[in-house]
């Protein structure tokens, strides 16, 4: 397990515009495992935790993927990325570039 710095800071709602307010930094436990991170959070804290997490990156996935308001050629590249490796290539097979 290691320790590293993190910044704690608050937004100020009571000026215009808002601005960030620096407290300063605090040192938190970094688990280097699994058993590590069981150990420091609880096993349904972690799980829960992770779960949150992939759910988060699946839904960047399928945002960039479906956005209207980016280029369909970005759009169509974040939709073959999602896709399997195995259906990567069959997909680039049928197309002759592999």
């Amino acid at each position: 397990m290691q320790t590293v710095r993190a910044e704690v800071s608050y937004r100020d709602k009571t000026v215009t515009p808002n601005i960030d307010v620096s407290l300063g930094t605090i040192d938190v436990e970094k688990p280097d495992t699994i058993d590590e991170a069981v150990g420091l959070y609880g096993e349904e804290k972690f799980l829960s935790c992770a779960h949150h997490a992939y759910v988060i990156e699946q839904q960047g996935k399928f945002r960039d993927a479906n956005r209207p308001d980016k280029p369909k050629s970005v759009s169509l590249l974040s939709k073959f990325k999602q896709l399997s490796g195995d259906k990567q290539e069959e997909l680039l097979k049928a197309a002759g570039i592999l």
